[in-house]
C-alpha cells in the first residue's frame, strides 16, 4: 500500500492543536513552527486562527471543504505569458500581472503559486559588491599571506595584526521591501549591495591580534 504525504499545512495544524492541548501560548507556537519549518511555516496570522479555533474546541485540522467555481483564466496561455513577463521583471507585482494578463488577480495568484511555484524573497543585503579586479587583488593578498606563513610557520601568527572598521549610522531610512523579487524554491536569494547613507554617523574602528 502506498503512503500518502500529508500536505505541510496539515501536518502544522496537527502540531498546533497539540501544542493548544498543551496549553502554549500562541506566540510560541509559530516561533516553533518557524524554526521547524522555516520558509514552508503558516503566517502569524493563520497559526493565530487556528490556535483560537482549536481553543474553541475545533477538532477537525483541514480546512472545511466549499465549492469554487473553476478559474477559466488560468490556462496554459496565461501561465506561459506569465512565467516570460515574470523572467524579465522580478519584480513586478501580482496587479501588474493581472492587468497585462487581462485576468484577476486571484487567477494570477494560483499561476504563480501553483502552477510556477515562484515566491517572493528579500534580496540579500551586502556591503558592497565586488568587481572582477577587487576579487584579484583579494585573492593576491590572500596568496602572499599564504606563502608567507608556509616560509615562517607558526611565528608568522605572532606579526599578524588585524583590523576592521564599519560605519554606525544614526538610523537606516530604507527598507528591503523593495528589494524583493520572484523565485523559485530551489533559487538562491538575489544580491543587491546596500546604497550610500545620509549624513549623521561615525566610524568605529577596531584592532586586534
Amino acid at each position: 500500500m502506498s503512503k500518502q504525504k500529508v500536505p505541510r499545512s496539515v501536518e502544522q495544524c496537527i502540531v498546533i492543536k497539540f501544542l493548544v492541548g498543551e496549553n502554549v501560548p500562541s506566540a510560541e507556537i509559530h516561533h516553533r513552527l518557524q524554526q521547524q519549518y522555516g520558509e514552508e511555516c503558516l503566517s502569524r496570522t493563520c497559526v493565530f486562527e487556528w490556535c483560537k479555533c482549536f481553543r474553541e474546541g475545533r477538532e477537525r485540522v483541514e480546512n472545511e471543504p466549499h465549492n469554487r467555481w473553476p478559474r477559466t483564466s488560468v490556462t496554459e496561455p496565461n501561465i506561459d505569458h506569465a512565467d516570460m513577463l515574470i523572467r524579465e521583471n522580478r519584480r513586478i507585482t501580482i496587479k501588474e500581472l493581472g492587468a497585462m494578463l487581462s485576468i484577476s488577480v486571484g487567477s494570477v495568484e494560483d499561476i504563480v503559486k501553483y502552477h510556477l511555484h515562484y515566491r517572493k524573497v528579500n534580496a540579500w543585503w551586502i556591503p558592497h559588491t565586488l568587481t572582477d579586479m577587487n576579487k584579484m587583488v583579494r585573492m593576491q593578498a590572500a596568496s602572499r599571506l599564504l606563502q608567507q606563513f608556509e616560509d615562517e610557520g607558526d611565528a608568522f601568527f605572532k606579526s599578524v595584526v588585524t583590523t576592521d572598521e564599519t560605519w554606525v549610522h544614526y538610523f537606516i531610512p530604507e527598507s528591503q521591501q523593495s528589494s524583493r523579487e520572484w523565485r523559485h524554491t530551489s533559487s538562491p536569494k538575489p544580491k543587491r549591495a546596500r546604497r550610500s547613507h545620509s549624513a549623521g554617523k561615525v566610524m568605529a574602528t577596531f584592532f586586534w591580534d
